[in-house]
């Protein structure tokens, strides 16, 4: 028996959110825990659930009172819910086949409610999502409900790309936030600076009167999953990279990019457009976008604003910019790696088009503190030359595995890198396990981790065990085992690196507790 779905709402939350109850299915995840984050900061009542594991947002959820239920059950539905949250997860991939149905509205609470079933959406497999359609509480997934707040922005920025996503949305929020801007923010990792993945807008702060009415800013990271991000209608975008990923979603190197090109193609003509000039394939993302302001940054000579020298210090990296020719000075901020230098340009090129000066600009980047799992250094903060270094990265795409690498390797010249790799999917494994065994080889030694799988899948493609017999790696089939191993060998002239987006930063951590005599 077929399902009534529902039509994303238009206007979702934003109005009247302080007497909402809303439960959010996968509350854990990077992009539902921000929103609901933010919902909370607005004055909802906010209830989720998810598996009992440790996810990076857990404290920033319980500090704004998210109530947490472990596992997924019928019985985790409040009785009085006026919408469920999905991350897109726990829905059907049928579920965008609604997209642009009309609908009316629900419940006098700017939802709206599709009349259509489809027997293919019994695919609905999480107990409390069936049980709110049964109910007849409006359901919508995670990018549909950030499209609501998201699209209402006056000034909504979206950063998007295969890469670097996380790292250009959290340095130019920080930055908008220490030129006064009061921005709202959802970020794909937790920012230090706040301790959280989201930013509200705090009251009393920013610019005041008429003008912080028509300015007020939104800064939003837009993932290319399911293509998600055709959700958004930003006055602003950032395209970073248009390599190649998601396989299971986007069967092609075309596909991909005709995703994004349709992304850039909801840039207004009065809006901006900052793309990565360096990027093969970005001609093709820009066939489809006519904004009012095009930058395009990077390293080539092609680039309006081209990075002209990177430096590598013991706070992160310093770079050299030009802008249509001229030298604007140099620009720092605490992150490792050349790949860095491109994520630094990308958020001064969206300052560039909002108007804002160098001098402003150069000041407030100097308050970004990074981004945890963004070769984050656990261990020693001091650097110790008798201590091995600990860091743990998201990398999870063989060109970020040997970006990160390569940063390394930079920022500790004389240290023997050991890596300790997690593959995300077995789709992504499969898809590019080539490209997986020549990144990996660039570091001294390698061993793999079992297969994160995530709520996407659980099984199938190629594993973490058939990775390791290919580039010759020890495989560890535990987080118990691979801590023990590294606790047991690791010297005092050794980078320990976890990479990968699962949860292999448990390593990490249980690594740098340990106390080392070699």
């Amino acid at each position: 028996m077929g399902m009534s779905f529902l039509k994303p709402p238009k206007h979702v939350v934003l109005k009247g959110a302080r007497s909402l109850r809303i439960h959010c299915v996968g509350v854990k995840g990077i992009g539902l825990s921000a929103l609901a984050q933010l919902l909370a900061g607005q004055g909802a009542i906010v209830s989720g659930s998810d598996i009992p594991d440790r996810f990076p947002a857990d404290r920033a959820l319980r500090r704004v009172g998210v109530k947490i239920l472990r596992g997924f059950s019928a019985s985790h539905l409040p009785k009085r819910c006026d919408v469920v949250i999905a991350s897109n997860a726990y829905l059907p991939k049928e579920w965008g086949l609604r997209m642009g149905e009309r609908g009316k509205r629900a419940r006098g609470r700017g939802f709206s409610q599709s009349s259509f079933s489809n027997p293919r959406f019994t695919s609905v497999k999480n107990p409390e999502v069936r049980k709110a359609l049964r109910r007849g509480v409006p359901v919508i997934s995670y990018p549909e409900a950030v499209a609501a707040l998201f699209n209402a922005a006056p000034r909504g920025i979206a950063i998007a790309g295969s890469h670097g996503k996380s790292t250009t949305t959290a340095l130019l929020a920080v930055t908008l936030e220490a030129l006064g801007a009061n921005p709202t923010a959802i970020v794909g990792a937790i920012v230090k600076n706040w301790g959280s993945n989201a930013r509200g807008p705090k009251a009393g702060s920013g610019e005041r009167g008429a003008k912080s009415r028509t300015r007020r800013f939104f800064v939003l990271e837009a993932d290319e999953y399911r293509r998600a991000f055709l959700q958004y209608r930003p006055f602003g975008a950032v395209v970073t990279s248009v390599e190649w990923d998601h396989p299971d979603v986007y069967r092609s190197t075309t596909a991909y990019r005709a995703a994004f090109r349709a992304f850039a193609g909801h840039v207004p003509r009065g809006g901006f457009l900052v793309v990565c000039g360096d990027e093969k394939g970005m001609a093709t993302v820009l066939t489809g976008a006519h904004p009012k302001r095009l930058i395009r940054y990077g390293f080539g000579p092609g680039n309006a604003l081209r990075i002209r020298d990177v430096r590598h210090t013991a706070r992160g990296i310093d770079i050299a910019l030009s802008y249509r020719g001229k030298g604007i000075g140099r620009f720092q901020a605490q992150l490792f790696g050349r790949h860095h230098a491109l994520n630094i340009a990308a958020a001064v090129a969206a300052c560039f088009c909002l108007g804002i000066s160098v001098s402003r600009i150069r000041r407030a980047l100097a308050r970004f503190r990074g981004t945890k799992r963004r070769f984050d250094i656990l261990a020693p903060g001091e650097r110790r030359a008798d201590r091995p270094v600990v860091i743990d990265d998201y990398a999870h795409h063989p060109t970020e595995i040997a970006a990160t690498i390569a940063a390394a390797r930079s920022a500790f010249p004389r240290r023997r890198i050991r890596v300790l790799f997690q593959p995300h999917t077995f789709s992504r494994t499969a898809v590019f396990f080539g490209a997986f065994r020549r990144a990996l080889r660039l570091a001294d030694e390698v061993m793999l981790l079992k297969t994160y799988g995530s709520a996407r899948e659980r099984a199938g493609g190629k594993s973490a065990k058939d990775l390791a017999r290919a580039v010759g790696a020890r495989y560890f089939a535990s987080h118990a085992a691979a801590a023990r191993y590294f606790r047991a060998r690791l010297c005092g002239d050794d980078v320990f690196l976890t990479i990968g987006a699962g949860d292999g930063d448990r390593v990490a951590r249980e690594v740098a507790k340990a106390r080392f005599s070699r």
